[in-house]
């Protein structure tokens, strides 16, 4: 059943939309545009599911990007519909491919382009003013190691305190200390909590080589850095785990607080213990519309900054992408956290 779900799947996706669009472009009938999806769609998704039991990374990047182009397909072929009913029906199909194709490169620069925002606090808590940059959501497998490269680079250019890198960094089993030689050059102290991809890989080995690049992981633990302290939580499937976890963490009131936690979820536990900031990501912002719909469903608090009087919650889209390298809806983004004296 999971696999027939799969190939279905895989066929409305990628297959109907690419043959929709060849088949207008050809003239081809509505029987012969399904006959040619189906031909696509048996292979492609045969290959996909062979390529996600096993280790095959830049097989999984191509045929992952395939989504995009099906969606890109499928937004080309529905924006163009109006035109069957004008003078311009004859040429619809070259009109669905330009468009289909402009979709395609937004989606690209969107995920592949990450903006720098900045974002501002203050509090009598910091004697002078201090700097974060937030990386989140990397997913080293699904994009290359040079994506790391590019972020590391444009977060050491903002001068920061620290960097710290809220959980999903990884993406696949094959990534080890090779992908990571980003994190080792000269830069302030790093800091990160698993998410959880790093919990579907040999997490030891993970976070072996992970340290090894001179990366402070903070599993249930924190650590002060002058007058700010940093507070990290292992991303779990357990219901309300920071509920329970988050006690039991090392706290100092005195000190600003930030909260490095994966998912955006349980703020109130953290509001509750007294915590100033938490900082999150997952969510992707929803990545791709109309995705973004079911993604805040589930996460209530699913993008951007919420604040209850002194305490935050800033959830930010993710500095990579999960699946193919595509964002509608969304844009990457490395986020600077200025936290000045009040």
């Amino acid at each position: 059943m999971i696999r027939f779900l799969f190939a279905f799947t895989t066929w409305l996706v990628v297959a109907l939309p690419l043959a929709t669009l060849s088949g207008l472009m050809a003239s081809l009938s509505t029987g012969a545009v399904l006959l040619l999806s189906a031909a696509l769609a048996v292979p492609y998704a045969g290959l996909m599911w062979y390529a996600l039991q096993r280790p095959l990374p830049r097989v999984r990047q191509v045929l992952m990007q395939g989504i995009s182009v099906g969606y890109a397909c499928a937004v080309g072929l529905l924006l163009s519909w109006p035109l069957s009913l004008t003078p311009l029906a004859a040429h619809r199909g070259g009109i669905a491919v330009a468009l289909a194709a402009i979709v395609l490169g937004l989606g690209l620069y969107l995920a592949l382009s990450p903006r720098v925002r900045t974002l501002r606090f203050q509090s009598d808590k910091v004697g002078a003013s201090r700097r974060l940059v937030q990386l989140t959501d990397v997913h080293l497998g699904s994009l290359g190691a040079n994506t790391l490269s590019r972020a590391m680079a444009r977060a050491i250019a903002q001068q920061p305190d620290a960097i710290v890198i809220t959980g999903d960094l990884v993406d696949g089993g094959e990534i080890g200390a090779a992908q990571l030689g980003a994190l080792a050059v000269e830069h302030p102290p790093v800091y990160m909590v698993i998410g959880n991809h790093e919990r579907y890989v040999k997490l030891d080995a993970l976070l072996h080589d992970i340290r090894e690049q001179q990366v402070t992981v903070l599993r249930n633990a924190s650590e002060t850095l002058g007058d700010l302290q940093l507070l990290g939580v292992d991303d779990s499937d357990a219901a309300h785990y920071l509920v329970d976890a988050l006690p039991r963490v090392p706290f100092d009131p005195e000190r600003f607080s930030v909260l490095l936690y994966h998912k955006p979820d349980d703020w109130d536990a953290a509001q509750r213990v007294g915590v100033d900031l938490m900082l999150s990501g997952h969510t992707h912002a929803g990545q791709v519309w109309p995705f973004s719909v079911l993604v805040r469903r589930r996460h209530p608090h699913w993008r951007g900054l919420y604040s209850t009087g002194q305490h935050h919650l800033y959830v930010a889209p993710g500095t990579g992408c999960w699946g193919p390298i595509f964002r509608i809806g969304s844009r990457a983004e490395i986020t600077v956290i200025d936290i000045d004296p009040a």
